[in-house]
């Protein structure tokens, strides 16, 4: 297995525990609009760490221009898919909102002029699999009493998901261009987080809500953390080569992680249906990443 599709996988498993922890702060009461404008603080960081653990702080012009494009595009996606959080179940939410590397492969074919292959097209195939088992059959039937309807994607938390699934699809091909102009990856991040900060405080202000409970102080350094080393990931699978309709799906396929974790830790519900898009989701990385 190649570099690029290793560190695709590390990423994948940065970003899978990163969902978690969103849920679990949503499920804390954590005040989304201070807590977002503080988690870029842990993000530039552990970016910049790495960068000098791999010798490569220097700041470029591609780094500029296109690290804050990353930070607005990357916020806006975000808050929309933690907003989505609240009412929705972490496994369902988490998995449509990864659906975006669909849309990465098909802007990487047509606009990056990468190749379409016998691989990709079984790749995607088993991943709208995995995401029809888990996000239409898979969904937990309501508590008893509750009249047996099922629970977990209401229309509000569709909307916002899906909403935040394009967005971050965009974040994905401008990562990927990006790179092939030179941008030096832990700028491109820590730049990114400087825009974020300010959209952030722009919300914030804008929203009037200032409060910072507990779970705000608890997880932020969590989710920023990992989701720092999830784009590095990322960034360095690019640098290294890795083709954007592959890698991209295969980091996206973090929802499997999410939805074992959701399962084990905050009890939703595994049925057969989440069983088989985690095998669908398996099938999905192996065809990719060949």
């Amino acid at each position: 297995m190649s570099v690029p599709i290793l560190l695709a996988i590390l990423g994948m498993c940065a970003q899978g525990a990163s969902d978690f922890f969103y849920k679990r702060a949503q499920n804390r009461g954590i005040v989304l609009e201070t807590y977002l404008q503080v988690e870029w603080i842990p993000f530039a960081l552990v970016a910049l760490l790495f960068g000098y653990l791999n010798g490569d702080l220097e700041p470029n012009r591609a780094s500029l221009i296109y690290g804050p494009i990353f930070g607005v595009f990357s916020f806006i996606a975000i808050f929309l898919f933690v907003s989505s959080l609240r009412e929705g179940e972490a496994s369902i939410n988490t998995l449509i909102f990864r659906l975006n590397f669909v849309l990465v492969a098909f802007f990487a074919i047509l606009f990056l002029g990468e190749r379409w292959t016998i691989s990709l097209t079984a790749g995607l195939v088993f991943a709208g699999l995995a995401i029809a088992s888990t996000s239409v059959m898979g969904r937990s039937r309501s508590p008893a009493g509750g009249g047996g309807g099922r629970r977990g994607l209401s229309s509000r938390s569709l909307a916002l998901v899906l909403s935040g699934m394009f967005f971050f699809s965009v974040v994905n091909v401008i990562f990927k261009v990006s790179v092939v102009n030179g941008g030096n990856v832990p700028f491109l991040i820590v730049f990114g987080a400087c825009s974020w900060s300010v959209a952030a405080f722009i919300l914030m202000v804008a929203r009037g809500r200032y409060g910072f409970p507990p779970g705000n102080w608890i997880y932020f350094p969590i989710t920023g953390s990992l989701k720092s080393v999830s784009f590095f990931c990322l960034l360095t699978s690019f640098r290294l080569g890795g083709n954007a309709s592959a890698v991209v799906p295969i980091v996206q396929m973090s929802f499997v992680l999410t939805a074992i974790l959701a399962a084990v830790f905050l009890g939703e519900t595994f049925n057969r249906w989440k069983w088989a898009g985690l095998g669908f989701a398996a099938l999905a990385i192996l065809a990719l990443s060949s």
